[in-house]
């Protein structure tokens, strides 16, 4: 039995966070500010208050230990050790939501690590994987893909095609590629990382749980609403089982089961689902925790398909104040709530607010992630359809070709949402009486 897991187990998490910032206080009475230990300690906080939401004491607690590295002459600057570190602040850039900044970390870093470790090194693998993960959440499909087919050569050839590393490096190509709407190649790839761990960890190990999880998303994105439903089931199972019915993992995996569950029209089952999903993450973190409020979110989605909009704008108000305060007012996370909001907007004929909440996110989400990037293509097929609501049918045809174009460049030929911007366009000509077209 893991004692150590098993008592955090039972620690809230203001515990466990107390308990490492007591931890790392004693160490440095003891140790160099630079020391190993410290490097450990801090690292172990960091990830503590980034799980918390707190990402700016995350980042600056980073920030003080490679400030001491820098300050510190005896300090190995080519050590695995502060490139691990720099990596942790690339990655932290990520979760902000600043892929410019996490970019511009992250890319070096992969180089010195050739350098100094050698273009095979297990650690230069891992750098060379975290840069196409920031590439992939900034919508840097073919980067991303390039890199994860590159890592998992090296990691295939020198670790085997069952390593820790390569089942992690096949996983995220599986998300890129269901990202790129290439569902089949996504869905082979992900049933390979699902059996491979199971093989090499047993059915109930976070890894294979956590396989099962991506597996089934990727079934549910090809309309297999069945099988995906089977798999979430039973991983929710194997975590209530052997990880108890509070932990984060197994409420994450209860609130994918409800959005399947909305997915699938059964209404009563996902509103139950992510009611008690939010009570146990408001037991764990408290409502205003980032994983508690986008469960909030997901419950402002199902009363939209109730046609309860009034309701669900209540709660998505509730996130965007939320998001903005702990997220700040421009990352990601604040931009898809307001998008939402303009949604629950749209519904109730507000047509000049969602326009304008439209508006703003899709500016907010191109200065970030680019105009080709699945958020932004969402955003303005919405902007459309409000213009269209409106009798603004020019503009609406104008925005549906602009669309059009993005989605023929980013995303295969055949891929559903091609097929509908062509319908809603076609329903925009046909109003205007050119037919032909």
């Amino acid at each position: 039995m893991d004692y150590v897991y098993e008592y955090r187990k039972l620690l809230t998490p203001e515990a466990i966070e107390k308990n490492a910032e007591r931890e790392l206080t004693d160490m440095k009475q003891v140790f160099r500010t630079t020391h190993p230990i410290i490097h450990s300690l801090s690292t172990q906080l960091m990830h503590v208050l980034k799980s918390a939401g707190k990402l700016d004491d995350a980042q600056a607690l980073l920030n003080q230990f490679l400030m001491d590295c820098k300050n510190d002459s005896e300090y190995p600057r080519r050590s695995l050790s502060y490139l691990s570190a720099r990596g942790d602040q690339a990655s932290l850039a990520r979760h902000q939501g600043d892929y410019s900044l996490a970019k511009r970390l992250a890319s070096p870093l992969l180089e010195e690590a050739k350098a100094i470790l050698g273009p095979l090194h297990l650690s230069t693998c891992s750098f060379r994987n975290n840069l196409a993960i920031i590439h992939t959440a900034a919508g840097d499909y073919d980067q991303a893909g390039g890199l994860l087919r590159e890592t998992l050569v090296t990691t295939s050839s020198e670790f085997g095609p069952e390593h820790p590393e390569t089942l992690a490096v096949s996983g995220n190509l599986a998300k890129v590629l269901q990202r790129q709407g290439q569902l089949g190649d996504a869905e082979d790839a992900a049933t390979q990382v699902y059996n491979g761990s199971t093989r090499m960890f047993g059915v109930s190990h976070p890894i294979t749980l956590a396989s099962a999880g991506n597996l089934a998303s990727i079934q549910q994105s090809r309309g297999k609403l069945g099988p995906a439903q089977t798999l979430l089931e039973k991983s929710l199972d194997l975590y209530e089982r052997h990880y108890g019915v509070s932990n984060p993992s197994t409420l994450r995996t209860l609130n994918a089961l409800a959005v399947l569950h909305q997915n699938r029209g059964h209404l009563d089952a996902a509103e139950k689902d992510l009611t008690r999903v939010i009570q146990g993450q408001e037991m764990l973190y408290g409502r205003r925790h980032f994983e508690t409020q986008s469960s909030i979110n997901n419950l402002a989605g199902v009363l939209m398909q109730r046609h309860d909009f009034q309701s669900a704008e209540l709660l998505y108000r509730e996130v965007l104040e939320n998001t903005r305060q702990t997220l700040g007012e421009e990352h990601l996370e604040t931009v898809t709530t307001t998008s939402n909001l303009a949604f629950a907007c749209q519904m109730q004929h507000d047509y000049v607010q969602a326009e304008a909440l439209y508006g703003w996110a899709y500016d907010q989400t191109t200065k970030h992630v680019g105009e080709e990037h699945p958020r932004a293509l969402k955003i303005l097929s919405n902007i459309s359809g409000v213009l269209y609501n409106q009798g603004k049918s020019k503009e609406a045809e104008r925005i549906y070709r602009q669309l059009l174009q993005h989605q023929r460049r980013s995303i295969v030929s055949n891929h559903p949402d091609v097929f509908k911007t062509m319908s809603n366009l076609a329903a925009v000509l046909m109003d205007q009486g050119r037919l032909e077209e």
